[in-house]
């Protein structure tokens, strides 16, 4: 599984704001993310934006609090592995999809 700069539960609440005013029912997209889920035990990269790069329009502290929220997620399955993709804003899949692609093959090949 990969996980590409995934909205966690505490850093969307750190920005309901600002997604309210772009138009998304943040209430909606809270309840989305609160929900249980359970993780299977399967290989597991999180990718996240690179700080530097592109931080968080609502300030550091949901910088920080996003990044807190990825480092979780790799650890909801043994052997997760954490991985910030430099120089890559908040869309990595348009900013680096060379290196979405890279850890997609590295997950099939250890799969495999």
């Amino acid at each position: 599984m990969i996980l590409i700069d995934a909205t966690t539960p505490v850093a969307l609440l750190s920005i309901h704001d600002l997604i309210a005013s772009q138009g998304w029912d943040a209430d909606a997209a809270q309840a989305e993310v609160d929900a249980e889920v359970t993780w299977p035990d399967v290989p597991l990269v999180v990718l996240s934006h690179d700080p530097a790069s592109a931080a968080l329009q609502a300030g550091p502290t949901a910088e920080m609090l996003w990044i807190a929220g990825q480092e979780e997620y790799t650890a909801l399955t043994p052997g997760g592995t954490f991985k910030q993709v430099p120089d890559a804003g908040l869309y990595i899949d348009r900013d680096a999809p060379n290196r979405v692609i890279a850890a997609i093959d590295a997950l099939v090949a250890a799969a495999g």
